[in-house]
């Protein structure tokens, strides 16, 4: 996303060879089924904003056939083959310079004309079940919905460690815009918007392989480290990187029983994700 590009994996990718956990989600590669793949939702969009995603966005298009619309909006610093992928799969494609995540998606907001919104990464899949669900969910009396999400990493489906998580995900379209750099979240125009709750989760297929994740650690501390300089954030000590290491040791893995989920360094590696953050943030500083 900002400086550093993709690298490139020879040989099959791990994904290839995951299979469906539950009839909501496929693997890359395999097909739908007709009753999942023609269901069809009536006035809703699809927002996901990219970069450098060939391998992981004709997997999560396949899986938008029950959306009215769906706007790819790519980063335009992207030099793979994503723009054609989208259009291949009758996207709507947009660019937009890169600004931080919420200008990137916001982008695509705004060129929503349909009643509801959702937004989704194109290394998540929407399952059969969650379809039906936010089929079901346009004509209630809510203006956004929470969809929990499930995050894999390295291929495995981690259930401890902290990282079952939910988000703003379905909005009514004009009602809420994106803020934040990184990390980015829905704010509403509206203070008193109704939430609503949807049980079916998006399908998080994240950190695919150690060289994914360093790529992904690289670009977010990059552009977490431009915003903390923005916002003057003090130089970082040795004190401070030592302290994130040991926190986030004892919170995942301890805390929150990471060390559950079989391998160790599933969980661990996400410790290098704040220690970078920061370690860039202090050498801009000057540290």
């Amino acid at each position: 996303w900002g400086r550093h590009r993709k690298p490139t994996i020879n040989g099959t990718s791990s994904q290839e060879a995951w299979r469906a956990r539950d009839c909501g989600v496929w693997s890359i590669g395999v097909a739908c089924s007709a009753s999942e793949s023609e269901a069809t939702v009536s006035g809703v969009s699809v927002v996901v904003a990219v970069r450098d995603e060939e391998a992981q966005l004709p997997g999560c298009l396949r899986r938008l056939g029950f959306a009215d619309e769906v706007i790819v909006v790519v980063n335009s610093r992207t030099t793979d083959a994503s723009p054609s992928l989208a259009r291949d799969a009758r996207a709507k494609v947009l660019y937009h310079d890169f600004a931080g995540f919420a200008g990137l998606k916001n982008a695509g907001l705004e060129a929503v004309k349909l009643k509801w919104t959702l937004v989704v990464d194109a290394d998540e899949r929407v399952g059969a079940r969650l379809a039906t669900q936010i089929t079901a969910a346009l004509s209630k009396q809510f203006d956004a919905y929470l969809i929990p999400r499930i995050n894999y990493f390295y291929g495995h489906q981690m259930r401890w460690g902290g990282w079952n998580e939910s988000h703003i995900r379905l909005v009514r379209t004009g009602s809420a815009r994106y803020v934040g750099d990184l990390h980015e979240i829905f704010t509403f125009i509206d203070p008193s918007a109704n939430v609503g709750t949807l049980t079916a989760a998006l399908h998080h297929f994240t950190h695919r392989s150690i060289l994914d994740n360093l790529y992904k650690t690289a670009n977010y501390s990059d552009v977490e480290a431009h915003s903390r300089v923005l916002a003057g954030a003090e130089p970082v000590t040795s004190a401070q990187l030592y302290f994130v290491v040991l926190r986030e040791i004892i919170r995942r893995l301890i805390i929150k029983q990471g060390w559950r989920d079989g391998v160790p360094t599933r969980a661990v590696n996400r410790v290098t994700v704040p220690l970078v953050q920061m370690v860039g943030s202090g050498s801009r500083n000057g540290w």
